[in-house]
């Protein structure tokens, strides 16, 4: 071979691969122009094949005809016959042509069903007729399970034929798989496959792709393909990449932030979901992001569509088990001689604000039993800031608890006697389970305000209004049948009330409810004393008991203290009751029992932390703080760590440590000294 020939030669097989199978073709027939070389001439056989193909592709019948004139065969006779028509269809078909005139004799058929029956003749092509008509049915496992046996036989048509049947299944993936052969030039040749591929649309094709990537890919899938990526393809890209993240986030939490945050620089569309996965990941221990920051982030980003970020920080405050107040201070939002976060802030971000003001120091105050000066600001705000800031959220979250439950700490702290009512009623109607802590705050508030005659007395009224709606849930609680004689003490003569009301209580509470509404109604000492209870009724009601000395504990009842400490002896033979008692009296605050009675009970039990505990009260009741603090300190460092009021105990002597007077501190080093 001569140099100008290997030139040509090399020209060809460039020109080839260049896909100019034209020119490769002239250079082909320079190098071997009389056609004695065999693998030059097959050379010339695959430039021509190109070609037709080509040519068939761009719908061109005459320059095709051409081509096949130069290969000399009918190999692609079929292919030109489809472009011509009809007629020249029906004249192949006549023609003895074999497996050619057969598929010809097909497709001049009157429909498809009738072409494919047909077909289904032609023992080579009969599992791809029965595959197709199968997706003509609708059974696509027919289908695939006929494509699949001319696997070996034809791999062409059985791509063709199960990728077509994956498409009807809804597997676009497998689909995809089988029918990439056909995207160079599907756009011209099969526009609607093209379409239902999403080949027409790039970011279409990788939505169509991205529920196998979600759901079914296994890691080792994801990563391989990840790799394998266009650069067209970053949406998809960020999509695997967010996967691969959440997989790997069960192993190495720190390890998957870095993949979602690659996903949100390939994809920026993610970035709300990335933010709300670091946001989560934060409460991993092993993780390295701060949690405030991460969820400060989430949010402004989650403004920009104000419905979702309500909705988001309404479930952080009202549902989510995740314990934001330890990561996230209230300050961080807002101080209130500064600025909010947002200005002007939305509702939701009050809501935080107050959720987190609530968990890390308004419960905190709750638990403090004694108040020893009146409170006139709280966090920095009067009580008209308060009220202020409370109207705001009240008509969006007067139906949550957890709402109402944080702003009953605030009308408490702040002594706001007809808010507290107004809160615990609305508490009480969302969650009836409520009634052993929250009723006697009720009761206690209720009768302060029912009693004060300088309260306006629409007050009252809305009081009235609200015991009866109570009473509706609660029928036979004898608190709520006090508060209905005394609301209506003015319109209704209260021995009507106590004829309707005694065939709902026991007989020991009837006698009691009696004595108690006459001592409301101030009724004369001789008056009240022709309702004392019979002895044979002690004992009988636990709850009726503790109530008849309440009753007798009252001053307006002129019992001496000896026969008041003989009741309690009989009511309250053991010091478990006298416990359980007592605390009664301290729940609803209106009495407290005579020093003489705490004094030898504290005398008699030097070991018992319960007399100590009721004797602060009692000084606390006096006004009487250095007293008071001396016997909590003395009950905290007799009782048990594991009772209820530990924690009372503990926050109180915290709370007050500052202010504690030098032989408080004095007293404090001894008994702890001997513990």
């Amino acid at each position: 071979m001569t140099i100008s020939q290997e030139k040509l030669l090399s020209d060809a097989v460039r020109f080839y691969e260049q896909g100019n199978f034209n020119q490769a073709l002239h250079c082909y027939r320079q190098v071997d122009p009389k056609g004695s070389n065999p693998e030059i001439t097959q050379k010339i056989k695959d430039c021509l094949l190109k070609m037709a193909r080509k040519l068939w592709r761009q719908d061109k019948p005459q320059e095709l005809e051409k081509v096949m004139l130069q290969l000399g065969s009918d190999q692609l006779g079929l292919a030109y016959a489809r472009l011509r028509g009809p007629a020249e269809l029906s004249k192949m078909a006549q023609a003895s042509q074999g497996m050619f005139s057969m598929l010809a004799s097909c497709s001049i058929q009157e429909d498809l069903k009738s072409g494919l029956l047909a077909m289904r003749k032609i023992p080579e092509l009969k599992q791809f007729a029965e595959g197709w008509l199968g997706l003509l049915k609708g059974n696509t496992e027919l289908a695939v399970e006929s494509f699949s046996q001319g696997q070996d036989q034809c791999p062409l048509r059985t791509n063709l034929g199960l990728g077509t049947a994956y498409l009807a299944n809804g597997d676009i993936v497998q689909a995809h798989s089988r029918l990439e052969f056909l995207r160079p030039f599907a756009a011209r040749r099969f526009p609607q496959l093209s379409q239902a591929m999403g080949w027409n649309n790039p970011e279409q094709e990788d939505l169509f792709l991205l529920p196998y990537y979600f759901s079914k890919a296994t890691l080792e899938e994801l990563i391989a393909v990840e790799k394998k990526l266009l650069p067209r393809q970053e949406n998809l890209k960020g999509w695997i990449l967010l996967r691969i993240g959440d997989i790997k986030a069960g192993k190495s939490v720190n390890e998957a932030v870095g993949y979602w945050d690659k996903a949100r620089y390939y994809n920026f569309s993610l970035r709300l979901d990335v933010l709300k996965r670091r946001y989560l990941a934060g409460y991993d221990p092993d993780c390295e992001i701060k949690v405030s920051k991460a969820f400060l982030e989430f949010y402004k980003e989650l403004r920009n569509m104000p419905h979702d970020a309500q909705a988001f920080i309404e479930h952080a405050v009202f549902e989510s088990d995740k314990s934001l107040h330890k990561f996230l201070g209230y300050e961080e939002l807002w101080t209130p001689k500064g600025k909010w976060l947002v200005e002007p802030p939305p509702v939701e971000m009050q809501l935080l604000w107050l959720h987190l003001a609530y968990k890390q120091f308004l419960s905190h105050m709750e638990q403090i039993l004694f108040d020893f000066e009146p409170v006139h600001t709280y966090l920095d705000m009067s009580w008209v800031e308060w009220d202020q800031f409370l109207k705001v959220l009240d008509p969006f979250y007067f139906k949550k608890e957890t709402y109402l439950r944080e702003k009953l700490s605030i009308v408490k702290i702040m002594k706001q006697s007809a808010l507290i009512c107004d809160t615990v009623a609305r508490l009480l109607k969302l969650n009836p389970h409520l009634s052993d802590e929250l009723l006697p705050l009720y009761v206690r508030e209720c009768v302060k305000l029912l009693k004060d005659d300088s309260q306006n007395p629409q007050l009252k009224q809305n009081l009235q209004g609200e015991i009866a709606s109570l009473r509706l849930v609660f029928p036979s609680d004898f608190d709520l049948m006090r508060l209905t004689i005394l609301a209506t003490k003015d319109t209704i003569n209260y021995e009507e009330h106590l004829a309707a009301f005694k065939t709902m209580l026991s007989e020991p509470l009837y006698e009691v409810l009696k004595l108690q509404a006459a001592i409301d109604m101030n009724k004369s000492f001789s008056q009240c004393k022709k309702l004392f209870p019979p002895a044979s009724l002690y004992n009988q009601s636990r709850e009726a008991d503790w109530r008849l000395l309440s009753a007798f504990a009252n001053p307006k009842i002129k019992v001496t203290k000896k026969e008041l400490e003989k009741l309690v002896e009989a009511l309250a033979p053991n010091h478990d009751l006298r416990h359980e008692f007592f605390k009664k009296f301290e729940q609803y605050g209106e009495v407290s029992l005579p020093y003489s009675l705490l004094k030898k009970w504290s005398e008699k039990k030097l070991k018992d932390w319960r007399p100590f505990y009721h004797l602060a009260f009692y000084y606390y009741h006096e006004g009487q703080k250095d007293k008071c603090l001396t016997s909590l300190i003395k009950a905290d460092a007799k009782a048990p760590d594991d009772i209820p009021e530990m924690s009372g105990m503990q926050k109180t002597l915290d709370h007050y440590c500052d202010e504690t007077p030098p032989d408080l501190m004095e007293l404090m080093k001894e008994f702890f000294n001997r513990t």
